[in-house]
C-alpha cells in the first residue's frame, strides 16, 4: 500500500500542487474580502458615530431653541400683560381728564366770582390772572397737569393775600374822579386809602360796596402802616378801624 501511494505521488506532483496553490490562493482571497469587510465595517461605525455626534448636537440645539422659545413666550406674555394694563391705564386716565375739565373750569368760575365780591385790592392783576386762566383751559397745546398746576398757583396766591401786608400805588376812581392813590391792604381785614398829598383818606366797606372817609386823626397812623408794609420802618402795633363784623 506504501508503495502504492508513493506511486501515486509520483504519478500526479502537479496535480497536488495546483491543489494547494488554489487553496492558498482562495484563502488569500477571503482574507482580503474579509479586509474589506472589515474596513466597511469601520468605515460604517465611523459614519455611524459621526452620525450619533451629530444627532446629540442637533438634539442639543433643539433643547436650546425650545428654552430660547419658553423665554421669548414668557416674555412676550409679560408684554402682553403690561400693554393691557398700559391700556386699561390710559382709559382710566382718560376718564379722570374728562372728569378734570369740567373740575377746572369751575375752579376758574369760582375763583372768579371770589376776586369780584373779595376786596377790591390788585383788580387789574387779579382779573388778568383769571383771563389768562381762561385762555389756558380753551388752548389744545396746554396740557393737563400745566392747566392745573396754573390753576393751583393762582389759589394759592390768593390764599397768600389774606395772610400778608401790602402796601401799593393805584388809581382812585370816585364820584366819577380818577385820581392816584396809596393803597394799605391788611390781610382780607381792611383795605384804605391815602392820596399823595396826605390830605384825604378812606375804608372800604365790604357791605356797602363803597368808600368810606377816614378821619384825619388816622391819617398818620395810616401813612405809618404803609411804610411798615414797604419795609421802610420796623414793624409796629397800628391803630386803625377795621369794618364792623355784619
Amino acid at each position: 500500500m506504501l508503495c502504492l501511494i508513493l506511486s501515486g505521488l509520483m504519478t500526479s506532483p502537479v496535480t497536488a500542487s495546483d491543489t494547494l496553490g488554489r487553496a492558498i490562493d482562495s484563502r488569500i482571497e477571503v482574507q482580503g474580502d474579509n479586509m474589506d469587510t472589515q474596513n466597511q465595517v469601520d468605515d460604517l461605525a465611523e459614519s455611524t458615530d459621526s452620525m450619533a455626534g451629530e444627532y446629540r448636537r442637533t438634539l442639543d440645539r433643539i433643547d436650546e431653541v425650545r428654552a430660547l422659545n419658553e423665554q421669548i413666550r414668557r416674555r412676550i406674555a409679560r408684554q402682553e400683560g403690561q400693554l393691557a394694563s398700559t391700556g386699561r391705564q390710559r382709559e382710566n386716565l382718560r376718564h379722570i381728564r374728562e372728569g378734570l375739565i369740567p373740575l377746572m373750569v369751575q375752579m376758574v368760575d369760582v375763583l372768579e366770582k371770589f376776586v369780584a365780591l373779595d376786596l377790591p385790592f390788585l383788580l387789574v392783576e387779579r382779573e388778568d390772572r383769571i383771563v389768562r386762566l381762561r385762555q389756558i383751559m380753551d388752548d389744545p397745546e396746554t396740557g393737563m397737569p400745566e392747566k392745573y398746576r396754573r390753576i393751583a398757583e393762582a389759589y394759592q396766591i390768593e390764599l397768600d393775600y389774606g395772610r400778608t401786608m401790602e402796601a401799593y400805588q393805584g388809581i382812585l376812581e370816585e364820584d366819577g374822579r380818577t385820581i392816584p392813590a396809596e393803597y394799605l391792604r391788611i390781610g382780607r381785614v381792611s383795605l384804605y386809602y391815602l392820596t399823595p398829598d396826605g390830605n384825604h383818606a378812606g375804608l372800604w366797606d365790604k357791605e356797602e360796596n363803597r368808600w368810606h372817609p377816614l378821619s384825619k386823626d388816622f391819617i398818620p397812623t395810616l401813612a405809618q402802616g404803609i411804610r411798615v408794609a414797604r419795609n421802610q420802618v420796623p414793624p409796629d402795633l397800628l391803630s386803625l378801624p377795621v369794618p364792623a363784623p355784619k
